[in-house]
């Protein structure tokens, strides 16, 4: 099996709109390519409210054959840390995985994206590094799962938020 990392640094994300009511805003980043349940995520940021920072890097593999299949995406999920209530929605910006491959051209790539609710109102954007490393071949690709204990939404309205969207960055 081929498979290619993307190193991503998740370096800040600014002017995120506030979705908690009394609290200051605890926000943190969710990586992921096929499926929201397997994938990287940042540290929380404590401090940083609506412009967190997190500087974080993170590498995850993705098989050779998603770069070429349309439709395949890098997402960026920002969440806010809730207590009671769980976690809340951000915003997310998706990526096309081809136009990835075409940018990266073994360097890094600087991006900032805008983030969106189900809604397409756009709620800040993310800053993030991204890197697509050469192919490996490999018989299993070592990968970890690694995530927020539910990164998928529970409230049914914003369901097909995750099952149909627009490339936006």
């Amino acid at each position: 099996m081929e498979y290619r990392n993307i190193d991503i640094t998740i370096v800040s994300a600014e002017g995120l709109k506030k979705v908690t009511l009394l609290s200051k805003m605890q926000p943190y980043a969710v990586v992921y390519v096929v499926d929201p349940h397997i994938g990287l995520r940042t540290q929380v940021d404590k401090q940083g409210g609506t412009n967190p920072a997190w500087n974080q890097r993170l590498s995850l593999p993705v098989s050779d054959a998603l770069f070429h299949k349309p439709g395949s995406f890098l997402n960026v999920v920002i969440w806010s840390k809730g207590s009671l209530m769980g976690d809340k929605l951000v915003g997310k910006a998706s990526i096309p995985l081809s136009q990835l491959l075409q940018e990266s051209n073994r360097e890094e790539t600087m991006k900032t994206c805008p983030l969106r609710r189900s809604s397409f109102e756009v709620t800040g954007a993310v800053r993030l590094s991204i890197h697509v490393c050469d192919k490996l071949t490999t018989q299993a690709v070592p990968f970890c799962r690694r995530g927020p204990p539910s990164p998928c939404p529970q409230r049914r309205d914003q369901m097909n938020f995750f099952c149909g969207f627009v490339p936006i960055c």
